[in-house]
């Protein structure tokens, strides 16, 4: 069983509770920006503290959620930005789906995002991880400047990658 099974064991009110009593495991959201620099280094910014978050993230210091959509995403920015071979490819996703906590989406999330989406002009994959991140309380850590660009003005909890930490 990979932890995202794990996780859908548990019942929102219950992962709430859960949450409280692990108080030295905090709940966060990482869009595909934050993850990508986890296995591609070439031209990239802040790989010292995404390194720390793969650390942390690997000894599971951190609850990790996300939607199926950081899948397609990430494979979409692998297909466009790098030429890595399948095999590699294979293994990544092997990892993230051992590592990471893929939550069910319900209707009242994708209604979310649309609301979200309609207030910022974003796109409803973008607010997906805001409409998530309210959902279960999460911030959401993105290395994607103009996402952050565009949430941030409307207290939504965003926060940049190279301010994580911080």
């Amino acid at each position: 069983m990979n932890y995202s099974e794990e996780f859908t064991d548990f019942k929102q009110k219950e992962f709430s509770s859960c949450m409280v009593s692990e108080r030295d495991h905090e709940t966060v959201i990482f869009d595909s920006s934050v993850i990508f620099k986890w296995y591609h280094f070439e031209k990239e910014d802040n790989l010292e503290i995404s390194k720390m978050l793969y650390e942390k993230t690997i000894s599971k210091c951190f609850h990790v959620l996300s939607p199926d959509l950081l899948i397609y995403e990430l494979v979409n920015i692998f297909r466009f930005r790098t030429d890595i071979y399948p095999e590699l490819l294979k293994k990544i996703l092997e990892e993230i789906s051992i590592i990471l906590i893929f939550i069910r989406l319900e209707n009242q999330d994708y209604v979310n995002a649309y609301e979200v989406s309609r207030k910022t002009g974003s796109s409803i994959y973008d607010s997906m991880y805001i409409a998530i991140s309210e959902k279960y309380r999460a911030q959401f850590v993105t290395a994607d400047k103009k996402l952050y660009r565009i949430f941030k003005p409307l207290n939504y909890g965003i926060t940049m990658l190279e301010d994580f930490l911080s």
